[in-house]
């Protein structure tokens, strides 16, 4: 699944696939996604807000910057941060989590073994 989002003021292609959490352990060795985002699930209250003092900007740095097409494109972690204010990126969190959370929503409906 794929989905544009502003990041910044700049249109940003997000991509989650069944590849995603393998980009993920290669590109920051000993970081599971799964983890991290279990983290920022925790981070969130109960009416959806984010409480930033419970969350490591880094976690959805990481995150945000493999669902990203900078990834596919081989532009590396710190320069990609690079090209954005501080919380540019921690607006586009809204986003970036429900793509997460659709691709992770099965289209396909189960075989029944008879």
């Amino acid at each position: 699944m794929e989905k544009m989002v502003t990041v910044g003021g700049r249109e940003i292609l997000f991509r989650a696939t069944a590849a995603t959490p393998m980009k993920y352990r290669n590109a920051f060795p000993g970081k599971d996604i799964f983890k991290d985002l279990m983290v920022i699930d925790s981070a969130q209250g109960e009416d959806g807000s984010l409480a930033f003092e419970n969350l490591d900007m880094g976690t959805f740095e990481r995150i945000a910057y493999i669902m990203s097409d900078a990834y596919a494109k081989h532009v590396d972690f710190e320069s990609w941060l690079d090209g954005f204010e501080l919380m540019d990126s921690m607006n586009a969190l809204p986003d970036i989590m429900s793509l997460w959370e659709d691709n992770m929503t099965t289209q396909s409906e189960p075989v029944k073994n008879v």
